[in-house]
């Protein structure tokens, strides 16, 4: 478009007899491809996944490098006011913990405010921050240069990270790092979330619209808000404060009434040891007990 108006401009400094109308043409198809622009077509996130890697141009629009990708800068727009707004209740200098990031952006969205950051942890997964992984990292996404990063690996299915409980300020899930995670880990997440986080600190997690928090999540924590702009979901999340029921404590007696001692169990008393005599006397001979029987026969008989 801009090769087809120099053309026409200077054919029309030329003097050539086609000149303005070349240049209306020009200007006419310049509109149309601008309008076009917007279309299904050139709106390069609404492609599959698929399609998008077959064109390097795509790829550029998916990642967010091309400027005309309104999709991923009104997705961006939106976290920054969700996460402005967080970082207002923050102490003067706080611990921020990112989860599974792709950039190095998160050192200055979380340094843009009053409050600064005096350390940014991003936990990934194994084998996500090697030497050459953190040169990378630190390489994309304008890094705030006064941000000290940790790079913290969790090992899969455990998702443990090695810091004190109660020692983060607040946390953060970007948009996309939930699939970049792993469903699994995503679930554990929240558990790990809130042993780190001090007691009413907030974890902001943004997800896709057709996801859903997993149960876990309401173990753990409460949800404080809830947003949603086209494709993005966010969840303001509050942690849960458990406490330990206190022990039930037995009521005091009354002064002045009178208090019955608890009847005790009634023993049972051993039965007196017998003598040898009386031992012999309780047992009755198997002959003893027949003649007995036939005495008795012959005395019966004798009454008749």
């Amino acid at each position: 478009c801009l090769l087809l108006l120099t053309s026409c401009g200077m054919s029309f400094v030329s003097g050539g007899g086609h000149g303005s109308s070349m240049l209306l043409i020009a200007c006419v198809l310049c509109c149309v491809l601008l309008d076009f622009r917007s279309s299904s077509l050139w709106n390069f996130a609404q492609w599959p996944v698929g399609q998008q890697r077959r064109f390097p141009t795509t790829r550029c629009a998916r990642n967010g490098f091309l400027l005309f990708n309104a999709e991923a800068t009104s997705k961006e727009k939106f976290m920054l006011s969700k996460l402005f707004d967080l970082l207002n209740e923050v102490p003067k200098e706080f611990k921020a913990l990112d989860w599974q990031p792709q950039d190095s952006r998160g050192t200055r969205y979380f340094n843009a405010m009053d409050n600064r950051c005096v350390e940014y942890i991003a936990a990934g997964r194994e084998d996500s921050w090697s030497d050459a992984a953190q040169t990378d990292f630190k390489s994309k996404g304008s890094r705030d240069q006064g941000v000290p990063i940790s790079f913290i690996e969790f090992e899969e299915r455990l998702v443990r990270l090695p810091l004190d409980k109660g020692s983060v300020d607040v946390a953060m899930l970007q948009p996309g790092a939930a699939d970049a995670i792993g469903p699994k880990n995503f679930r554990l997440v929240f558990r790990e979330t809130s042993r780190l986080l001090k007691p009413n600190s907030r974890f902001l997690v943004f997800i896709d619209s057709t996801r859903k928090l997993p149960a876990t999540a309401a173990n753990y924590f409460d949800i404080e808000r809830r947003f949603k702009r086209e494709t993005t979901r966010c969840y303001r999340l509050i942690r849960k404060i458990r406490r330990r029921p206190r022990p039930v404590s037995k009521p005091e007696p009354v002064q002045g009434s009178a208090t019955k001692a608890p009847a005790k169990a009634a023993r049972l008393k051993r039965p007196k040891a017998l003598s040898v005599d009386e031992l012999q006397s309780a047992l009755v001979d198997d002959e003893d007990s027949e003649d007995n029987e036939d005495n008795e026969g012959n005395e019966a008989e004798k009454a008749e």
